[in-house]
């Protein structure tokens, strides 16, 4: 496993986990909102008087005044160009053999779950197999496998 080069993009990426997991309310993630629609656009012209005026909560306004705008190139032949990624449901990856998160002490949680991401901070981040310095089509044909029942988590 290699470590320096990608430690920051694994923080990243499992800030961004837990964000989801936040936002689509799966437990661990107590008061969360209903999931927003992905692209679902900022509130209403009005602010969020006017989303509160549609009846939105006020965890619904916060969900779609951040709802991330997606934008997936589609490709043609695997390992080929395009995104070989399509956004798929956190659960999907936790719970997986090979997958390891790694703790700031030398901790590791193999095949770590919901539960034993909650309350970690940014510095744990999660280690997938393969090697990051020299991927190859490994995290692509690894992803191809775990995902192959996964609905994808946007609408078009």
């Amino acid at each position: 496993m290699a470590r320096s080069g990608s430690r920051g993009r694994r923080a990243g990426l499992l800030a961004a986990v837990l964000a989801l997991l936040v936002l689509l309310g799966l437990p661990g993630s107590a008061g969360a909102a209903a999931p927003a629609p992905v692209g679902a656009g900022p509130l209403p012209a009005g602010g969020p008087a006017a989303a509160a005026a549609d009846g939105q909560d006020a965890a619904t306004q916060l969900a779609l005044k951040h709802a991330p705008i997606v934008v997936v190139r589609e490709q043609a032949k695997p390992c080929g160009t395009g995104e070989p990624f399509r956004p798929i449901p956190p659960t999907t990856v936790l719970g997986q053999p090979g997958v390891v998160l790694l703790g700031p002490n030398g901790e590791r949680i193999e095949a770590p779950t919901v539960a034993d991401l909650a309350g970690k901070g940014s510095d744990w981040y999660l280690d997938y197999p393969g090697n990051p310095l020299d991927p190859g089509c490994s995290y692509e044909e690894w992803a191809d496998q775990i995902s192959a029942d996964a609905q994808p988590t946007l609408t078009a």
